[in-house]
Order: structure tokens, then C-alpha cells, then sequence
């Protein structure tokens, strides 16, 4: 099946489901073999760029790290109950929230907790400082 033909059955399940084709890639080209499925412009996992299949084929894939660890397409069917599953999760607002980063989950939220009454502040470290070994305590004098 062609990804636009997959994706219309995507957004049949729910409007706001996509997907992305991953870009050209001069350093890891197997990445253009890839596409997202996205929702609400939110990438969930990887598909096939240019076709999907309902059956595995186990020479269908990616080398994405150049290293021969070869990754088998998800087919179709795969990726459809991943996006039953992802949108299950999303009915829960907490999980949403985090999905999206809003709410407390939110960049500005997240740079503006303080953990300062967790955190034990030390002004004086010691110069006695030794490390465990077999031999003799090291100090920073050693070291340097």
C-alpha cells in the first residue's frame, strides 16, 4: 500500500493522525527510507516511506546506523495497532499533557522547578579528598 493511501486510513481513525516523510540525509541515507506517523504534528514512531505492507517481508528495512544491524519495516498492520494503542494513551490528559508538553509538562514549567530545598549546598570541599583503591589514599596534590 502507498503511504497516501495509509494515510487516509490514519486520518479515518482520527483527523489529527499524519505522516512525515524524513528528509534526505547525507550522513545516514537509509534515513530517507523512513517516514513518522504523527499526530497532532508530534512524531509517534517510524514506518516505511514509501510503502507498507501487510505481511513481513524480512528484507523490507532500514541499516539506519551503517553498522549492518539490519531493522525490519512494521507492517501495516503494526502500525495501526501502535496508533490504536498511542491514542488509548492519549485519552488520559496526564499522558497527553506530557505527549504535548503542556501544563506542568510545559518547557516553561519544567525550567521554573526549583529544586533548591532538595539540593544540600556545600562551601568548603575538603582537600583531603581520597578515592578507594588498593593503595593509598590519593589526594588533589597527587593529582595535580
Amino acid at each position: 500500500m502507498k503511504l497516501d493511501e495509509f494515510e487516509k486510513e490514519l486520518k479515518a481513525l482520527d483527523p489529527m493522525l499524519g505522516i512525515r516523510p524524513n528528509p534526505a540525509h547525507k550522513v545516514f541515507p537509509e534515513l530517507e527510507k523512513l517516514a513518522a506517523v504523527t499526530y497532532g504534528g508530534e512524531d509517534l514512531f517510524t514506518i516505511p516511506n514509501h510503502e507498507i505492507f501487510d505481511d513481513r517481508i524480512q528484507s523490507y528495512g532500514v541499516d539506519v546506523r551503517g553498522d549492518g544491524r539490519f531493522i525490519v519495516h512494521r507492517t501495516r498492520i503494526e502500525a495501526l495497532e501502535g496508533v490504536k494503542e498511542k491514542l488509548k494513551q492519549l485519552q488520559d490528559k496526564d499522558y497527553a499533557d506530557a505527549f504535548f508538553g503542556r501544563g506542568e509538562y510545559s518547557e516553561a514549567a519544567l525550567r521554573s522547578v526549583s529544586t533548591k530545598g532538595d539540593i544540600e549546598l556545600v562551601e568548603e570541599v575538603s582537600s583531603e579528598v581520597t578515592e578507594f583503591s588498593d593503595t593509598k589514599p590519593i589526594t588533589p596534590k597527587e593529582i595535580l
